[in-house]
């Protein structure tokens, strides 16, 4: 899985994102929808949406996520960081934001799992979040007829639920964005409940946790495997 890679968010309000250069037509076909993506959103003190992003070699890039649940964990320990995220969807927030640095191509963090310690989810010594990431890319050549995620990427993220003792996890996650409310938060309560976090190095970390909302079960994938 050489597309995989750890990663670190950070918060960045979509002011910042709006960058000077070539006009790019967007077209009017919304992003993600064959396969339902969330991003962390919060409302800033100056009104303007704050997006957590993703520093890459070329600009930041929306962290997104593919499951709903997954989602509610990291803004959980975002708002123990005094940061009050909420979960958004992908598709609804400007597409602007999606263009990387070099206007040359649309650019997304898929962020996939956590890294763990003895079975501690860890948070680096700063108490940033991090995770294992894989960075989608597609190339803008006239007007941008859509941005969704490749049949190659879904792939190689099935491979990594497969190691997890994940299976159906595409269907398993569309079912989980027409949860109700209720069904949702308690499965992030159950979720957060079921594991401890530590402060650790990367290097310290052994496996890659995964949360299965439909079974409300942690799976763990070692580190040698991905």
């Amino acid at each position: 899985m050489s597309g995989m890679a750890w990663h670190r968010q950070f918060n960045n309000g979509s002011e910042n994102r709006m960058m000077f250069g070539k006009r790019i037509d967007l077209g009017k076909r919304p992003f993600f929808t064959e396969m339902p993506v969330f991003t962390l959103g919060a409302q800033q003190a100056d009104g303007q949406l704050g997006i957590g992003c993703t520093k890459t070699t070329n600009g930041p890039a929306v962290a997104c996520y593919l499951s709903l649940v997954h989602t509610l964990i990291d803004a959980h320990y975002w708002r123990g960081r005094g940061v009050p995220y909420g979960a958004g969807i992908a598709s609804t927030i400007d597409r602007e934001l999606f263009v990387a640095e070099n206007r040359r191509e649309l650019i997304a963090e898929i962020r996939l799992g956590w890294p763990v310690c003895g079975r501690r989810l860890v948070r680096e010594m700063d108490g940033n979040t991090a995770s294992l990431a894989i960075v989608v890319r597609q190339a803008i050549v006239g007007e941008v007829m859509g941005f969704e995620l490749a049949e190659p990427v879904l792939e190689e993220i099935d491979q990594l639920h497969e190691r997890a003792g994940i299976f159906a996890w595409r269907e398993a996650y569309r079912n989980m964005a027409s949860w109700d409310e209720q069904r949702v938060l308690a499965s992030t309560a159950r979720a957060l409940n079921a594991i401890e976090t530590t402060r650790a190095k990367r290097a310290d970390c052994d496996e890659i946790a995964l949360y299965d909302a439909e079974f409300e079960q942690w799976h763990f994938v070692p580190l040698s495997a991905i």
